[in-house]
């Protein structure tokens, strides 16, 4: 039963690897200041943000918006990291302004409510059979036997 447990608490955790997030695509004028935002860009955009960043881009980027577009042109804070003498790496946020022409789509990130839900009701069933199977095994203290039954 143990086994099964085990099993049981892994499974629970492969829908976590989904999040519970959702990107959605909107328009550009209808983002507000601090919205998660995935924006897929142009290819001479990512060469740019490739030099701006210091690091090859991708023609999405995933950031947040700063401020909403009012000159046709976003601000956002997009991750970057940095190499130290020590060879660790200190995560950083760079803002950068990319052009309305530059941007291809552009997505907003939101809440799932179902994804969000199924995975807090699959977490209340694991933890609802790992407190009934913890509480329910008989313990015996080693040395000692069971009674049998049949006598």
């Amino acid at each position: 039963m143990k086994r099964f447990i085990r099993v049981l608490c892994m499974a629970a955790c492969v829908p976590a690897l989904g999040a519970c997030y959702t990107y959605t695509v909107v328009p550009v004028t209808t983002a507000t200041a601090g919205s998660g935002v995935r924006v897929r860009i142009t290819g001479a955009e990512a060469d740019r943000l490739g030099d701006v960043l210091g690091r090859d881009q991708d023609r999405v980027v995933e950031g947040d918006l700063v401020a909403p577009p009012n000159d046709g042109n976003l601000l956002l804070s997009l991750p970057s990291s940095t190499a130290q003498e020590d060879g660790s790496v200190t995560r950083t946020f760079q803002r950068v302004v990319v052009p309305r022409n530059a941007i291809v789509t552009f997505e907003v990130r939101r809440l799932d409510r179902w994804k969000t839900g199924g995975l807090a009701a699959l977490a209340a069933t694991v933890l609802g059979v790992v407190a009934v199977e913890a509480f329910t095994n008989e313990q015996t203290p080693p040395g000692s036997a069971k009674p049998n039954p049949n006598k």
